[in-house]
Formats: structure tokens, C-alpha cells, sequence
């Protein structure tokens, strides 16, 4: 049998939690959205928050190329995800890719969300899956429909980069 008491003391005290990749990850995109200097304190040391900061750079150094610039995420879904959005607002053209088990996994639901933001974006090979090539312009406003069983970073990826 449980027991439970009730206590009147108060507890205080202070725990610091370990980074989030995911959080992470989101607050990344944002200050690269706002063209920020930001500083964060307890960013995940994740290798898909190390890839996320990285490719970020990356694109902020070679927007405006009109030669497709490829990054591949390898098996990270939250970058991948992340990064289709932002880049179908990003001048340039950019070839979105990943490992094979990536290649596996749908982004149909997102994608489709994106164009009927205007963005545009092809599939490579497979429809519905990765690769994607991306040429990123400004994004129109609008109501959409998402269907994010898939995935709930869906619809956090269309919450950054909203118009």
C-alpha cells in the first residue's frame, strides 16, 4: 500500500537541467531568422545541434547562389526538418539530403504545407521522401493544413519560419 503524506515545509533548491538538442536546435533557427548576435547559454553539445550551428553558417555565407548547395544531415530528422523550412524562405537554390535511412523517412505533409506557402521545392528521387532540392524565396502568408502525425516538428518547423 502507498502512502502519501502531506508536508507543509517548503522546498527550494535549484537543479540545471542538461541542454535540449531539440530546444536547442529551434533556438538556433530563430537567431539566425532575426539575424541576431545572441548569445545562449547551455546550447545542447548534440552533434545535430554542432550540424544545425554549422550548416546555419553555412547558409547565411552562400545565400543567393544559383548553383544548387548541397547539405546533407545525414540521420539527423529534427536539422533536416528545421532546415526544408527554412531554406524555402532563403535566397538560393539548395539540394537538401541525408543517409539512406533519412531517404526513408516521409516529409510529404511538410513539404506540402511549405508550397501552399508558395515555397518551392522538388523531389529528386523518390515523391514525398528526400532528397529535396529547395529554391528558397519569400513566403506568402495564409492559412494551412498540416497533418503532423508524423511528426510534431512539422509543425514547429512552419511555426519558425511563418511569414
Amino acid at each position: 500500500m502507498l502512502q502519501i503524506k502531506y508536508n507543509e515545509k517548503k522546498l527550494a533548491g535549484s537543479y540545471h537541467l542538461p541542454a535540449s538538442k531539440s530546444i536547442s536546435n529551434r533556438l538556433l533557427i530563430m537567431r539566425a531568422l532575426a539575424r541576431s548576435k545572441v548569445l545562449f547559454d547551455n546550447l545542447s553539445e548534440a552533434e545535430d545541434t554542432y550540424m544545425m550551428r554549422l550548416y546555419l553558417s553555412f547558409i547565411n555565407t552562400c545565400a543567393g547562389s544559383e548553383i544548387p548547395l548541397s547539405l546533407d544531415t545525414h540521420n539527423a530528422g529534427t536539422v533536416f526538418r528545421f532546415l526544408l523550412a527554412y531554406l524555402s524562405r532563403q535566397e538560393g537554390r539548395w539540394l537538401l539530403t541525408g543517409e539512406e535511412r533519412m531517404r526513408q523517412r516521409p516529409v510529404g505533409a511538410l513539404v506540402d504545407a511549405l508550397r501552399s506557402l508558395g515555397a518551392d521545392i522538388k523531389y529528386t528521387e523518390k515523391e514525398g521522401y528526400p532528397p529535396l532540392l529547395i529554391r528558397g524565396k519569400k513566403l506568402n502568408g495564409g492559412t494551412v493544413e498540416l497533418n503532423a502525425s508524423a511528426s510534431s516538428q512539422y509543425v514547429s518547423a512552419l511555426m519558425l519560419v511563418a511569414p
